[in-house]
C-alpha cells in the first residue's frame, strides 16, 4: 500500500471512531494504526525531504498506544475530526 491509501485508511477509521457507538477495543486498535502510519510517514518524509515532520510526530504521541492519553469523549472527538482532516489533506503523493 502507498501513502495514499494508508491515509484513506486512516481516514475511514477517524470518521468511524466519531460515531458513538464504537466498543473501546476499537479505540485501541485505531491508536495502534494511527500512530503506526505516523512513525511510517515520519521516517519516510524525514530521509526523502531532510525536514522533521512535527505535526505527524504530535500525533504520533498523541495516538500512541503505549502511554495512553486520556482525555473526554469530546475533546477526542475534535482531536479525531482535525487528525481525519490531516490526513485528508495530507494523501497526495510527493
Amino acid at each position: 500500500m502507498n501513502k495514499k491509501n494508508w491515509y484513506v485508511l486512516c481516514s475511514i477509521m477517524l470518521g468511524v471512531a466519531i460515531l458513538p457507538i464504537m466498543p473501546y477495543g476499537y479505540y485501541e486498535f485505531l491508536r495502534l494504526v494511527i500512530c503506526g502510519v505516523s512513525l511510517w510517514q515520519i521516517c519516510v518524509q524525514y530521509k526523502k525531504n531532510n525536514v522533521f515532520p512535527v505535526v505527524l510526530c504530535l500525533i504520533a504521541l498523541l495516538y500512541n498506544p503505549v502511554v495512553s492519553v486520556h482525555l473526554s469523549r469530546e475533546i477526542w472527538t475534535v482531536l479525531n475530526v482535525l487528525t481525519l482532516g490531516y490526513f485528508l489533506l495530507n494523501k497526495t503523493e510527493r
